[in-house]
């Protein structure tokens, strides 16, 4: 990904606190909270634990249900759809609970099928429901919005990925798979305070408007067990 991006992260801004661990009130009530996906489920772009995507998920969570969470960040930055069943296979053993998915923002910079990468998207996040999981989709981001991408790949990525999100979104649809889109007017109307110092990848306000968009369009559903 890197060799797309005009300004790409060094390597001690790609190293991201994890989040992992428990939030909210100290209660025996808790529901365990996971974060599969690529750098934007990571956190790329911002430094401070509380800032990453997975805490402010967390945190939100937590205060909405009134619950205490369990998180577990299991995303890999460079992730692609291909490799998320080794995530998958990380949260064996672990209570289910809730589990969010953002990926595929690398799938459309490689020469592969995205109606494969979408159709392989719904079955992982079928098989994680089968497993008792409450799944929600969060499809690709638009790559066309970052000022960070360089000028001869934006065109390109920007079709591809407007593409694979709607291919992700039909056949999240038919699997009948809950599905958030992570877009935000803001990025693209405040590129600045929205976009990390890469230009790719989002601040710590920019992750902050797309979790509360998340968590608010969770609880326009029933709670989940």
């Amino acid at each position: 990904m890197a060799a797309v991006m005009s300004r790409p992260p060094s390597v001690q801004a790609m190293r991201v606190p994890s989040p992992n661990g428990r939030y909210g009130p100290d209660t025996d009530d808790v529901v365990t909270l996971a974060l599969l996906g690529d750098s934007l489920a990571v956190g790329v772009g911002v430094h401070r634990r509380q800032d990453t995507p997975g805490a402010q998920l967390a945190q939100k969570f937590s205060e909405r249900s009134g619950r205490a969470v369990d998180l577990r960040v299991v995303a890999r930055t460079g992730t692609t759809t291909g490799q998320l069943r080794r995530q998958v296979r990380a949260l064996a053993g672990i209570r289910p609970g809730v589990a969010g998915i953002v990926v595929g923002a690398n799938d459309v910079l490689l020469p592969v099928s995205l109606q494969r990468s979408a159709k392989r998207l719904a079955r992982i996040a079928a098989q994680l429901r089968a497993q008792g999981w409450t799944v929600t989709i969060m499809p690709c981001v638009d790559w066309s919005i970052a000022p960070g991408l360089r000028f001869w790949i934006r065109a390109t990525a920007a079709r591809r990925s407007r593409r694979l999100a709607s291919l992700q979104w039909r056949a999240a649809e038919e699997a009948h798979i809950d599905v958030v889109s992570i877009a935000v007017e803001e990025f693209l109307a405040m590129p600045e305070e929205m976009f990390s110092s890469d230009g790719c990848h989002p601040s710590a306000q920019g992750y902050d408007l797309q979790i509360t968009k998340v968590v608010g369009a969770m609880f326009e559903d029933p709670e989940p067990v």
